[in-house]
């Protein structure tokens, strides 16, 4: 007999590759209103908002440096990390 734990293990498969399937939608449809925006703009406004884009990465690597590793901020060290990540990828997009 099967483990209860192990009942939804196909289900908890599909999940994952739709969510996958789903996030790379997302992303996707970001990037492409992220691009329009910004190529729309004039150059000065462009240069402003990927400067700010940068300054933003900066600010946001500076407090993960300050922010302890420890297991009460391993979450948050988590978040801080993943903003940064997504603040690169949306940068290295609009060049």
């Amino acid at each position: 007999m099967k483990a209860p734990a192990n009942k939804c293990l196909g289900y908890n498969k599909l999940f994952y590759i739709c969510r996958r399937e789903r996030d790379s939608l997302i992303f996707q449809q970001i990037k492409e209103w992220e691009q329009e925006k910004v190529g729309l703009m004039p150059e000065t406004e462009r240069e402003v908002y990927l400067k700010e884009l940068k300054e933003k990465k900066e600010l946001l690597e500076l407090k993960l440096q300050r922010t302890a590793q420890s297991i009460g901020n391993r979450n948050l060290r988590w978040r801080i990390a993943a903003d940064i990540e997504q603040l690169e990828w949306r940068h290295a997009n609009l060049l």
